[in-house]
């Protein structure tokens, strides 16, 4: 799970914030070192991290097992929107390869929020809304170990990613969440977390519906 979710998160830090230049197109096989770092720092970096969640009545371990539980699913989330995107980098160096435009990510960002919005407001509400703000401590901390764990490595690689717009990649994402989740699996998962001490899911879970997203 972790080596999938490595190139993803990858393929999301090199949709660089600020100004968008040219550059030459990532190969694709470069890109692995640092997806590697990526992947192995993510498992050291939840477990470094998860006292932002103890620190609030979350079992840690419990929560961890919920996640890992439907790790199949959230494999198959990752390696469709892989395979989607499979053409944004080369598959092997080539002379000809013209600069591409590294796109600023803040188009994106602002994209997934409103969709996250959206969703939340559809399938939870408050409860949902109020469960996520607990989750951002954790995440912010995170972020932070993998870029410290990483040096940033894909900050200093000179190449960008060939991408579709903005909207296509975030229909992209909720195409394959659709392809491998139900709204029950969504809704066991929910439940599992609310029992390690989300409890503000509790009341948010039998909302959820992922066939009308």
């Amino acid at each position: 799970m972790f080596v999938r979710f490595g190139f993803l998160l990858l393929f999301f830090l090199l949709i660089k914030s600020g100004e968008s230049r040219g550059s030459p197109q990532c190969v694709c096989d470069d890109l692995k070192p640092c997806a590697n770092r990526v992947s192995a720092a993510l498992p050291q970096c939840a477990t470094h991290c998860s006292t932002r969640l103890t620190a609030i009545g979350i079992d840690y371990p419990a929560a961890h097992k919920c996640v890992k539980f439907y790790q199949p699913e959230l494999n198959g989330v990752i390696t469709c929107i892989r395979q989607e995107l499979d053409t944004s980098c080369l598959k092997s160096p080539s002379d000809d390869n013209p600069l591409i435009q590294r796109r600023s990510s803040d188009s994106l960002k602002l994209i997934m929020l409103n969709e996250i919005n959206r969703w939340i407001a559809k399938n939870g509400g408050v409860p949902l809304k109020q469960a996520v703000i607990q989750a951002v401590p954790f995440a912010v901390c995170a972020k932070q170990c993998i870029d410290t764990r990483t040096v940033k490595c894909s900050e200093r690689m000179n190449c960008g990613l060939k991408l579709p717009s903005d909207q296509t990649i975030m229909d992209t994402a909720k195409r394959c969440i659709n392809s491998m989740w139900t709204t029950e699996k969504a809704r066991e998962l929910c439940s599992c977390l609310a029992e390690s001490g989300f409890q503000k899911l509790t009341n948010a879970c039998k909302k959820i519906n992922i066939e009308d997203n």
